[in-house]
């Protein structure tokens, strides 16, 4: 097997998927596909129906094996962009070509999160007419930084990213850490951070994945130390076994809860609708879940 910095760009996006099969039960039955293709704000995208979206590109490669759910992630593009930050940061060219590829193995098992989190994969274009479905996603593409549907400057920063979708995450993170697999900084932060990311590529960590500053939440680290005793408990079940069938345990909820009433309070002026509804449906989790044996 080669190294990883051996790896061309599309290897290290097949090692990624194959990373996730390893440590996903659910995901290592599918056929799970990574789709590079430009984007100018998004870094990736989990979208119902995205193999078929795509299936005449997958097919040219060589590597439809029939339907599975679909990650949307400009590979090229990424590795181009952290890879420069690093080295602007002062990382030599072999710290700064794995800097960029764990990045890129974020971006999956972030991706992968979502699918898991939604149930609903692989899934169906919202419309037949694939040119339209493809267009639809260039122009989602090209808007998310002046209407983004989650992150800082969203209606509701925690969109897509609610304690379910924090929860899955956190398994991942376990489950990587658990199997000694290649993962990388301890350290969360932004690509300014890269000189400092550079140490510890030995540890993975739920700060670079979920929750933290730019959901308005609470850093990620935090969520996961809470969840310890269930990510112990259920580190050989699947995941929705470990993440669907009960409440996770209390001071996970609990957090979750305080940080939706300090979001609650900190937006300006009158709240929108969309954000009473999204407030009162986070309040609300976990309501009607067996109880949790940690809990």
């Amino acid at each position: 097997m080669k190294s990883m910095f051996e790896m061309t760009i599309p290897e290290w996006l097949t090692h990624c998927l194959e990373t996730v099969a390893e440590i996903t039960p659910e995901l290592s039955e599918e056929n799970l596909y990574a789709i590079s293709r430009p984007l100018q704000n998004l870094r990736g995208a989990a979208i119902p129906g995205l193999d078929l979206m795509f299936q005449d590109d997958i097919e040219a490669s060589n590597k439809w094996y029939g339907r599975g759910p679909g990650i949307l992630i400009d590979g090229p593009g990424n590795y181009q962009r952290c890879f420069h930050a690093a080295a602007e940061a002062g990382m030599n060219t072999n710290d700064a070509d794995r800097f960029a590829k764990l990045e890129i193995l974020k971006t999956v098992i972030h991706e992968s999160a979502h699918l898991l989190r939604d149930q609903n994969y692989p899934g169906e274009p919202v419309s037949p007419d694939i040119a339209a479905c493809r267009a639809a996603i260039d122009g989602f593409d090209e808007k998310f930084s002046q209407h983004p549907n989650s992150g800082q400057n969203a209606e509701i920063p925690w969109n897509f990213h609610d304690a379910p979708y924090i929860r899955i995450a956190a398994h991942l993170v376990a489950r990587c850490r658990a199997r000694g697999l290649t993962a990388f900084p301890q350290l969360g932060g932004t690509l300014s951070d890269a000189r400092c990311r550079a140490r510890g590529l030995t540890s993975i960590s739920l700060g670079d994945l979920a929750a933290g500053e730019n959901y308005s939440l609470s850093p990620g680290n935090l969520y996961y130390f809470y969840l310890q005793p269930e990510l112990k408990y259920t580190a050989g079940k699947s995941i929705y076994a470990a993440c669907f069938q009960h409440t996770p345990p209390r001071d996970f909820i609990e957090l979750w809860r305080e940080d939706i009433k300090k979001w609650w309070v900190s937006i300006p002026g009158q709240p929108s609708e969309e954000q009473e509804a999204a407030a009162i449906g986070a309040l609300r989790l976990y309501e009607d879940v067996p109880q949790y044996i940690f809990s």
